[in-house]
């Protein structure tokens, strides 16, 4: 799962300054949030959310990342996959 965050203040154009993008941005603006949370605070349609995430990122505002899987995050792992987790991530992106 992603998660993202602003990394500037964007000027919208017409189409996205409705409330819930407003509320989606203001979100962005604080922490990185995933698709889910922000769909559940905004109250937008799913295909609104993913136009103005696409929007966003195709102007370079937005900063993505890759959440770890759950049992990385809550510590429920052993100390190597918490060790591994992190190079591979690496591996990943200097092979992409």
């Amino acid at each position: 799962m992603k998660t993202y965050k602003l990394k500037a203040w964007p000027d919208l154009p017409p189409g996205f300054r409705r409330m819930g993008h407003r509320r989606v941005l203001n979100q962005l603006s604080q922490r990185h949030v995933g698709e889910t949370e922000l769909l559940r605070e905004s109250g937008l349609p799913p295909q609104d959310l993913k136009l103005l995430l696409g929007h966003l990122s195709g102007h370079g505002l937005l900063d993505e990342r890759d959440t770890p899987p759950a049992d990385v995050r809550r510590g429920h792992d052993s100390s190597w996959a918490r060790w591994v987790w992190p190079l591979q991530q690496w591996r990943t992106r200097r092979a992409g």
